[in-house]
């Protein structure tokens, strides 16, 4: 019998649920296909290499079926489905073809839940986190989003409508390795995530790198940066759109830091 699990984001112990990754509201109003399945794969690189191939899995049921035990019932029936109940008019909105303009309350609503599926998604793997335990206490605590997380919206063309990517790994600016230090338990300081739900693409990108400038690395023209805040008002339904080679781009945005010139790597990672 496997020892209790503690719940990644209040740290309870035991009682330990499955929460859907894709809200059940959210995956019924997606197509799917006539024989579902998922492909997961795992690619792994070292320093400035290209990422290979590591393993590749398929299971039946498509992606919007995925669950991940990593949260304990009370956060699952409390905060979460709270906060899941501020962004579902929002989304669903959007995906009937309506106008959906954001209030500045709305939208910061929008980029908590960003931030609370990303961290759930780091955690199907327990050697890939990247977000220590003190920021998910924070979003749970005091709905603080980290202040390293940069959170993007917008419309595509691609005829998936439900797909996940996310990219994660170590590098540091000196030889000395990854500054500030990682946490126990923590061997990853970048990550970038692309995911798609209907015709929306949410992005997150995190680096806890010091004096590593994100917005001036990325400039990102067809997507809208929801977090931190935005200067305007956003409107899910005039959203820029992007096109397949766009969606590429944007899911490899780690390759472009790494290729930093004051960017070297920092370590070996796990296997």
């Amino acid at each position: 019998m496997s020892a209790p699990r503690n719940c990644i984001f209040c740290g309870r112990r035991g009682r330990i649920s499955k929460e859907h990754f894709w809200p059940q509201w959210l995956g019924r109003k997606i197509a799917r296909p006539d024989q579902p399945s998922t492909v997961s794969e795992i690619h792994v690189g070292e320093g400035k290499s290209r990422p290979r191939l590591h393993a590749r899995a398929v299971r039946q049921g498509d992606v919007t079926t995925r669950k991940l035990r990593v949260v304990c019932r009370f956060c699952n029936n409390g905060w979460m489905n709270t906060l899941e109940g501020q962004v579902k008019p929002l989304v669903l909105a959007r995906l009937e073809g309506l106008d959906s303009p954001l209030t500045t309350e709305q939208t910061f609503a929008l980029a908590r839940w960003i931030s609370m599926k990303a961290m759930l998604s780091e955690h199907e793997q327990r050697d890939v986190v990247l977000t220590p335990p003190e920021d998910r206490a924070a979003l749970f605590q005091r709905s603080e989003i980290p202040g390293y997380y940069r959170i993007f919206v917008a419309a595509h063309s691609s005829k998936t409508h439900a797909a996940f990517f996310r990219h994660s790994t170590t590098v540091s600016r000196t030889k000395e390795g990854p500054d500030p230090k990682l946490p126990s338990g923590i061997h990853r300081n970048i990550q970038a995530i692309t995911w798609l739900a209907g015709p929306l693409c949410f992005f997150v990108l995190a680096a806890r790198v010091m004096d590593l400038d994100l917005d001036k690395i990325f400039r990102i023209s067809v997507v809208t940066r929801i977090w931190p805040a935005p200067e305007s008002a956003v409107n899910l339904a005039t959203l820029a759109v992007i096109d397949n080679a766009g969606l590429y781009n944007l899911s490899r945005a780690i390759e472009t830091l790494i290729a930093q010139p004051n960017v070297v790597y920092g370590g070996p990672l796990p296997s």
